[in-house]
């Protein structure tokens, strides 16, 4: 209903990270999600949607567990690490988006 809505973007793209199947990580709605956020907030409120964004999309990829080293369980990590990175550009000083890209 309201197609510049941030909030609804940024909630959109998260949701979909945590109602991702076992069998596919929705890496690429998720960061759609917080782009479509960030590109829609306003201009005073941009560097705290960021950083919504940043934790956010850090939590949704520490929710989402991978096992196994088949193609498919490495596809579904590149996704995440796609997420963990765009989150790192958002909060590049947040400890815990670091600590998840490279543990």
């Amino acid at each position: 209903f309201e197609p510049n809505n941030y909030s609804a973007h940024l909630g959109k793209g998260i949701a979909a990270g945590y109602l991702s199947p076992p069998q596919k990580f929705r890496g690429d709605e998720v960061i759609k999600g917080a782009k479509e956020a960030i590109e829609n907030a306003p201009t005073e409120m941009k560097e705290e949607v960021n950083l919504d964004a940043a934790k956010k999309i850090n939590a949704v990829c520490s929710a989402y567990k991978i096992e196994g080293a088949s193609n498919e369980a490495q596809i579904h990590r590149y996704e995440i690490l796609k997420c963990l990175e765009l989150a790192n550009g958002y909060a590049p000083e947040d400890e815990n988006i670091l600590m998840s890209l490279y543990f």
